[in-house]
């Protein structure tokens, strides 16, 4: 059986959680053929971890132009013929998978078009034998135009492997000092993230200990890089695993997936939540943050917040601690048991 299953870029999050899929299936039907192709930072995702992958060749913040349709069809049309087609979010490969290859296809998502103020473009899910939707179940609502089998099936995550022990002394940073990490995932500049992270930086600057690290995981500096050695622009890391497990607190995108990996892991999250970003996509994303918020897995800081109120929120991040793994494990999709009904498409 071989199976084309396209990837999509815009940060390493769709990556991340595609590959764990692909790796269970590889690992549970030891005759699959599995060919990757991959847009934007998920090529880099992948080849970072020595998996094979073709790039498809649509930049991060482009999957939704007639030139990035042409890309997936242009993929799927010299790609060895495939029995079934999984995408993540590119639905694109829907009508060329079932119209011109004719096999089955499988959707991944966590969105629907309807979020978008496009709720025509819903119909179009309904190419796919199944929609396997995974994100929390409070945070979506099936459209009436889609009439195609949707699973809510969870965030799909894993358990980081070392310690905090470690990690720190990977790191070189002591055992008795408090450490943030801020990860802005692929795509940091944009305008509302670079708006809501200023006052986590000032109020770290203003009430950090001298030998207290805020590791800043992003690709490129501000426009005015901060000069206090207190805050560490480490880059943006293929594995950002050492980092997270060091920290005591997580500063992350509410919007984002990180949130899932890190509340999965235990380690307190705050997250940079933009009212005016939140209520356009009132149906998805202010949903999960609403659901995060309701059941105390994250503290979120919004901009305009003083750099006191700010600081509060941190250490209220800290004070709860990060038990939603256990709390809540009714929230995670099984993998093993996602990737086989994937499988069993076919």
């Amino acid at each position: 059986m071989r199976i084309a299953f396209l990837s999509k870029g815009h940060g390493y999050g769709h990556a991340a959680r595609d590959l764990r899929l692909i790796t269970s299936m590889r690992r549970q039907f030891p005759g699959i053929e599995i060919e990757i192709g991959a847009t934007g930072s998920a090529n880099g995702f992948y080849r970072a971890r020595g998996v094979e992958c073709t790039d498809i060749g649509i930049p991060d913040g482009r999957h939704t132009s007639n030139a990035a349709a042409w890309q997936v069809w242009r993929y799927l049309h010299w790609a060895r013929h495939p029995d079934l087609v999984v995408t993540d979010e590119l639905t694109q490969a829907l009508p060329f998978a079932v119209h011109a290859l004719g096999v089955p296809a499988v959707l991944l998502t966590d969105w629907f078009h309807a979020d978008f103020a496009n709720p025509a473009m819903d119909e179009l899910f309904n190419l796919a034998r199944d929609v396997f939707y995974l994100d929390v179940r409070e945070s979506g609502s099936t459209p009436a135009r889609v009439t195609a089998p949707v699973h809510y099936t969870g965030p799909v995550t894993e358990r980081f492997a070392g310690t905090r022990e470690a990690a720190r002394a990977a790191l070189g940073l002591p055992g008795d000092v408090r450490v943030a990490v801020v990860s802005l995932g692929g795509m940091p500049n944009r305008s509302e993230i670079r708006r809501v992270l200023a006052p986590v930086v000032d109020a770290w600057r203003a009430n950090a200990g001298p030998a207290d690290r805020m590791l800043v995981c992003a690709d490129a500096l501000p426009d005015d890089p901060v000069a206090d050695e207190r805050i560490v622009w480490i880059g943006l890391l293929d594995d950002p695993t050492p980092a997270y497990l060091a920290a005591d607190v997580a500063v992350v995108d509410a919007m984002g997936f990180t949130a899932f990996e890190l509340i999965r892991n235990g380690i307190p999250v705050v997250a940079l939540a933009d009212p005016e970003i939140t209520a356009a996509f009132g149906h998805s994303f202010a949903r999960r943050v609403r659901f995060l918020e309701d059941h105390d897995l994250i503290t979120t800081v919004a901009p305009g917040l003083a750099s006191d109120a700010v600081w509060k929120c941190v250490e209220a991040a800290i004070g709860r601690g990060g038990s939603g793994a256990e709390t809540h494990p009714e929230i995670w999709a099984d993998v093993d048991d996602l990737a086989a009904r994937i499988v069993g498409t076919v």
